[in-house]
C-alpha cells in the first residue's frame, strides 16, 4: 500500500468519457485519459461518477503533467 507521499488527491474532477480502457477526464483545467487500474482507493468517480474525485501515484500524477512544476 502506498503511503501519502506517494500518492496525489485531486478534487472536482470531471469525466468526460469512459470505455473499457479508462476514464477520460478533466482534472484542473487539463483533459487526460487514465487507465482505470491507475485509480487508486478513494477515487469516487471509477464508479460511475460524472464528477469527484481521483486518487493517482505520485509518479503517474507527474507523467500526466498533473502536478505543479
Amino acid at each position: 500500500m502506498l503511503d501519502g507521499t506517494h500518492r496525489v488527491t485531486f478534487q472536482d474532477v470531471y469525466v468526460l468519457a469512459r470505455n473499457d480502457a479508462g476514464v477520460l477526464c478533466d482534472v484542473n483545467g487539463k483533459v487526460v485519459c487514465i487507465p482505470s487500474r491507475r485509480f487508486l482507493p478513494g477515487t469516487d468517480i471509477a464508479d460511475g461518477g460524472a464528477h469527484g474525485t481521483v486518487v493517482l501515484e505520485r509518479t503517474f500524477a507527474q507523467v500526466l503533467e498533473l502536478l505543479p512544476q
